[in-house]
């Protein structure tokens, strides 16, 4: 498909604003233009509409908000296209990824709480991880290591549980997505 006016999407750039696969160097602002057929992760300027979507392929160091337009091919979560320019960039702290990381376990804990009533330790791990963001001692460093590591091995052995009940939840996933998104893009400080 062919777009006349540039729409937002967004993409991961590695330290020295680089493409993680070819090493590809943007500059802030700039438009970029492939030439030749587009291929899905093979060749043009790939981006996703959603952070999330982005962030799931890659570990992001530097967050990029880009515009792209002209020749596009798009699946789901990713597209690839003719021009593309970054607008924006974000860099993606420590800081922000434990933040997202509890986001995630928090929306999570419905789900756990429903599985196994009793166990508390997720709920645990949240809050131990949460102390250390408001007082980042070492000793509440080593707390909240010790929950997750308890919170993570009670998620692992709920697994199968888990991928029962996904089947049923498809129909939830657009929302959860644009959720997960607005969410992300609050904790980089994208918006206002």
């Amino acid at each position: 498909m062919k777009i006349t006016k540039p729409k937002i999407g967004w993409k991961i750039l590695k330290k020295g604003m680089t493409s993680q696969h070819n090493d590809f160097k943007w500059r802030l602002n700039k438009w970029y233009t492939h030439e030749g057929e587009l291929e899905l992760c093979n060749a043009g300027f790939h981006a996703s509409k959603e952070l999330v979507s982005a962030m799931s392929y890659v570990t992001p160091g530097i967050i990029a908000k880009v515009e792209y337009q002209g020749e596009v091919k798009e699946q789901e979560d990713k597209f690839v296209s003719s021009e593309m320019r970054v607008i924006e960039t974000y860099r993606f702290t420590k800081r922000m990824a434990v933040e997202w990381s509890i986001y995630c376990a928090r929306q999570s804990l419905k789900n756990w709480n429903s599985y196994a009533k009793t166990d508390n330790r997720p709920l645990k791990a949240i809050q131990a991880v949460e102390n250390w963001l408001l007082n980042p001692t070492k000793k509440n460093q080593e707390a909240a290591g010790s929950a997750w590591s308890a919170a993570w091995s009670a998620a692992w052995s709920a697994g199968s549980a888990a991928k029962s009940a996904a089947s049923s939840a498809e129909s939830a996933r657009s929302a959860m997505k644009n959720k997960l998104h607005k969410k992300l893009l609050k904790i980089i400080g994208a918006t206002k």
